[in-house]
């Protein structure tokens, strides 16, 4: 899969399934009133050759990662996000996205927190590990 087609998968999943429903997207200007909100950002990594073949043609595995950062209001705690986060892992962990042999596998997502912002909003990110066949 192209870097193009997983990001189109990645946000058509999280649209489907929307944890907030303020949600941005990498290079997509979004100005949101207050938190809560979500930002996801697909980051493509290495690709590599494999020793397989589909379909009679050689093809590579392309990995990379999704995060997702959860922005919760000031005052709010840090159970707040957390919980946020707890349901965007749950989207991801191990979840299949797209149709034989283009398909994004993810691993196991985790998250981070990463305290508060100069505004103080409360972020968490979620890091979500995948990879994908490239013809």
């Amino acid at each position: 899969m192209s870097p193009d087609a997983v990001t189109r998968a990645v946000q058509i999943h999280l649209e489907a399934n929307p944890v907030l429903p303020q949600r941005a997207y990498a290079n997509v200007p979004a100005d949101f009133a207050c938190p809560p909100w979500m930002s996801a950002y697909v980051l493509p990594g290495q690709t590599t050759a494999q020793e397989i073949a589909l379909g009679g043609a050689g093809v590579g595995k392309r990995v990379g990662v999704v995060k997702v950062q959860i922005v919760t209001g000031p005052g709010q705690g840090s159970q707040v996000g957390g919980a946020y986060a707890a349901q965007v892992e749950g989207l991801l962990r191990w979840v299949n996205l797209g149709v034989d042999p283009d398909e994004v596998f993810f691993e196991e997502p985790y998250t981070t927190e990463n305290g508060p912002d100069n505004e103080g909003h409360y972020i968490h990110t979620v890091t979500a590990p995948w990879w994908c066949w490239t013809p």
